[in-house]
This record gives C-alpha cells, sequence and structure tokens, in this order.
C-alpha cells in the first residue's frame, strides 16, 4: 500500500514495464524489416527507429500510471491488470498512429508493426509483470520483504483484522505488536487477550509471528516505535477519546512511520475516500503531506531533468562564484553547515562561505558568534526572526553580494543532485535550531528541503520566523506539481529584484 518496500517495488515495476515496451517494439521491427522480406512502406533505420521509441517509451508509462498499473489495488488484481494493460497499449499504439498521421512523420516502417508492437507488448507486458509480481509475492512469504506494522483498536475489528491479515499472503505487513483501546475503561485486558488469541490461532497455510509486543496502554506503544522499529501504524478503530487519537497521529508524525485507520462511519466507504484495501477493510492513509508515493518520484525527477536542462547557465555562473571566492575572498570556498533533511536525518550543506572565519568559525552558532562580539542587541533580533541584516559577520563586498543575489546558495545545486534536497522546498533547518519549530517540526521535516521555497517569494527575509514557519507549513501541506511550477516561476524575479534579501 504505502512505504518503502512499496515505493522500491513500484518503482521496480516502472524499469520493468520501460524495458520490456523497448523490447517489444525492438522485437516487432526485427519480425517485419529483417525477417519478412516483402517491401517496406517508409525505410526507417534501426537506430533512428530505436531512439524514437526511447523517447516515446516514457509516455506509455504515463498512459499505465494514469490507468492506475501501479497502484497495488490494480496490480494484484489479476483481471483488472490485465483489461488495464490491454487498454493501456491499445491507447499507446493509437497516439503513435495519429502523431504519424498528423505530423506526417514517418515512426513505422511498414503497417505490420503496429500491430506487432501491440500483441507483442501485451503479452510481453503481463509476462515480465507476473514474474515480478510473483518474485515479490515469494520474497514477503519468506519474509524477506518485512514492514514492522504496529496494530491498535479494540473489539470486534482487532482480532478479526488480525486474522484476515494472517490469511493474506501478498502484503508485506509483519505484526510486531499490538495495543487495545479500551473506552470503557474496563475491557482492554479483554481485547488484548482477543487480539493474542488471534496471532496465537492463525489460519491453516499462515504463519503467526514469532514475537509480538503487546503493549498495556497507548502511551507504551507509542513510545515503543522507535525502540521496536516500526514502519507502519494500522488503527482498526479510532478511540472515542479524540486526545488518543491525536497521540497516535502525533507519534506517527514524530516517528515518521505510516499511518493508516479504518473509518467507523458509513460515508467513509466511498471510493473516494478509501485508498485501498486491506484483511476486508478499507484502510485510509493519513499523512502530513500529499508529497507520497509517486510525487515523491516525479518531483526528484522534475529536479534532476531541471537542473540537466539548466546545465548551461548555472554551471558557469558557479565556477565564475568559485573563482570570485578566490580573488576576493581567501579562505574556504564553502562554509561546513549541518542541516536536517526529510525525516530529520542530517546532511551536509554546500554553501558559498560569505563570513569572516574568525568570526563565524566553523562549528559555532550566530547567537555565540554574536555574544563573543558583545553584540547583544543582534542575539535578540536573530532569536527573534533568525535572520540579520547588514552581518558583521559578512566579508567585505564580494561577501555582501553573493547574499545579496542570492549566489551564495547557488552551490545548493549539488545537494539537489545529492538527492538531499529539493529545488523547491521548506528550508533547510539548523539541528539547534528544531525546537523554535516546535509541534511544526514534523511537517516540515516530512518533505525534502529546498533552494527556494514559498517564503522566499513572499518576502524572504522580509518575513517574520512566524510567518516564515506559517508559508513553509502551507507549502508542506498543500503541495502541488504546479504549486512548484509557479514558485520556481516566482524565484527569479525576486532574486533580480533582491527583495528581502540580507
Amino acid at each position: 500500500m504505502f512505504g518503502r518496500n512499496n515505493k522500491v517495488f513500484g518503482f521496480t515495476l516502472v524499469i520493468t514495464d520501460f524495458l520490456t515496451l523497448l523490447a517489444a517494439f525492438s522485437v516487432a521491427y526485427i519480425l517485419r524489416v529483417n525477417l519478412d522480406h516483402r517491401p517496406l512502406l517508409t525505410p526507417v533505420p534501426a537506430l533512428d527507429y530505436f531512439l524514437s521509441f526511447l523517447l516515446i517509451v516514457p509516455i506509455w508509462l504515463m498512459i499505465f500510471a494514469a490507468l492506475g498499473l501501479y497502484s497495488r489495488s490494480v496490480y494484484e488484481d489479476k483481471q483488472r491488470s490485465v483489461v488495464k494493460v490491454f487498454l493501456g497499449c491499445t491507447f499507446g499504439i493509437l497516439l503513435l498512429i495519429a502523431y504519424e498521421y498528423i505530423a506526417e512523420d514517418a515512426l513505422f516502417p511498414a503497417r505490420l508493426v503496429p500491430f506487432y508492437a501491440l500483441a507483442i507488448s501485451f503479452l510481453a507486458v503481463i509476462f515480465a509483470r507476473a514474474v515480478v509480481i510473483g518474485s515479490r509475492n515469494h520474497l514477503v512469504r519468506k519474509g524477506k520483504i518485512v514492514n514492522r506494522t504496529l496494530i491498535i483498536g479494540s473489539d470486534p475489528i482487532l482480532p478479526d483484522f488480525i486474522a484476515g491479515l494472517l490469511a493474506e499472503n501478498t502484503h508485506d505487513y509483519s505484526i510486531v505488536g499490538i495495543a487495545a483501546i479500551d473506552d470503557n475503561n474496563d475491557g482492554r485486558p479483554d481485547s488484548l487477550k482477543r487480539a493474542l488469541k488471534a496471532l496465537q490461532t492463525a489460519p491453516e497455510g499462515s504463519e503467526a509471528p514469532k514475537s509480538v509486543y503487546a503493549y498495556k496502554s497507548l502511551q507504551d506503544a507509542v513510545e515503543g516505535l522507535k525502540r521496536h522499529k516500526i514502519d507502519t501504524i494500522i488503527q482498526t478503530n479510532l478511540s472515542h477519546r479524540p486526545g488518543e487519537n491525536r497521540l497516535v497521529l502525533r507519534a506517527a508524525e514524530e516517528a515518521h512511520v505510516n499511518f493508516a485507520f479504518i473509518p467507523g462511519e458509513p460515508e467513509f466507504y466511498s471510493a473516494k475516500n478509501a485508498l485501498d484495501f486491506l484483511s476486508g477493510y478499507p484502510l485510509i492513509m493519513v499523512s502530513p503531506t500529499p508529497l507520497i508515493g509517486w510525487s515523491v518520484i516525479f518531483k526528484r525527477v522534475f529536479d534532476l531533468l531541471a537542473v540537466l536542462i539548466s546545465l548551461p547557465i548555472w554551471v558557469p555562473v558557479l565556477l565564475l562564484t568559485v573563482l570570485g571566492q578566490k580573488l576576493f575572498n581567501p579562505g574556504p570556498i564553502f562554509y561546513p553547515n549541518v542541516r536536517l533533511k526529510r525525516y530529520g536525518k542530517k546532511f551536509n550543506l554546500f554553501k558559498f562561505r560569505s563570513m569572516n572565519i574568525q568570526l563565524a568559525p566553523q562549528g559555532s552558532n550566530a547567537v555565540d558568534d554574536f555574544r563573543r562580539m558583545g553584540r547583544l542587541d543582534l542575539v535578540e533580533q536573530y532569536q527573534k526572526s533568525r535572520k540579520i541584516k547588514n552581518d558583521p559577520r559578512v566579508t567585505s563586498w564580494f561577501g555582501r553580494f553573493i547574499r545579496k543575489t542570492s549566489l551564495d546558495e547557488l552551490s545548493q545545486i549539488i545537494n539537489v543532485i545529492k538527492g538531499d534536497m529539493s529545488l523547491v522546498g521548506p528550508r533547510p533547518i539548523l539541528p539547534d535550531e528544531l525546537h523554535f519549530y516546535e509541534s511544526e517540526a514534523p511537517v516540515l521535516l516530512s518533505v525534502q528541503p529546498g533552494i527556494t521555497g514559498l517564503w522566499q517569494v513572499s518576502g524572504r527575509s522580509d518575513t517574520s520566523f512566524a510567518e516564515r514557519v506559517r508559508l513553509e507549513l502551507i507549502y508542506a501541506s498543500e503541495w502541488s506539481f504546479a504549486l512548484d511550477v509557479k514558485i520556481l516561476a516566482k524565484t527569479i524575479p525576486a532574486v533580480v529584484s533582491k527583495r528581502g534579501a540580507v
């Protein structure tokens, strides 16, 4: 359904489809051009044909994605999967034929090639997917792919859900812990006993977990998330006490684990809200941001493509900045800066040094620097806005220049290439700043930080710290691809105008 294992599997399906479709088009060409000696309609060299379809196959993958072929509910349903693969292949071929007709640009050397391609691609994709899905299910049954799961709930759903989960053998959920909800203050022990009994009486053909943590309370369960390496929390029914539900959700956000629940109200069972089905129950996934699953992959691909396309622009500017650092700002070119990326992991941020290394030594923070300088007024200003105008630590004119023009941040493109950052996202948080974000930190750390973001194009340093956090929360919780494009389009005018730069 979701999680690291399923993301890797979905990516594997994409690569499999890509290679299979490419092979199918190649075989179709060989059958008609090399093995069939009848005259060709339009001679198309093999290399031109292959390169054309190398560029076209990604469009087919987009069609497959639009049909839901990378959704668990589709690829695990054999009948639906076969129908949708046939529709995807047919629609793809029709688009190619239509393009060839409208553009008057020969793609196929003969009329039989698209029909060969349709038949071969359909059969080959079905077969290749069966092999990949079968291999994945085999690894799941062998315990090689495991999603360590905590189940929370109460009678009667909790025991029934566990029994159904054990009966299915195509999912990767491994029950590691159980916590029972007691809305009546007297049923928790009984609910827990019945849930444990469901584990011990596993259906025929299934295997009960060897060791399961039976948590006495929800507090014990959430405290054990990191200690017991939980990947996913599934809550079979919400507690009548809203505080308990918020406790579980907040713990999931802070530990960056997946969270899903089974809705208790009939209106939640609509196709609009029920994202998946497991053990006969609909599951609704709760995430602090829409930037999950395939959105993460598409955003990453977009970042790399944008960096590659803009290579002739940023590489010369980067090299000139390095040269300027050597000539006008002697000392280290980059300022070592440890920041936090997605899930609170630390990384080294690449940033051109614009400060005096004596006034801002490596490993120091702004508050300590200003106190050493005797500038208590700047300490107060920094603690209020986390930014300083006319920072006395900045070096000569070149240091001020690269800060005013934001050239000091251009080197963060290296972090984008490495995968530590995105082009668009919240500001990378300093580890010692984390406590200033309080309850908002888990949401901000649910997405990768970015070179630019919503607050940068909304006033940059002119905005207060509280307003900046609010804008970054809006970005994380309301993310869309269109929002990224809009922010990128506004970034250049904001940088050129130097609005809010310090």
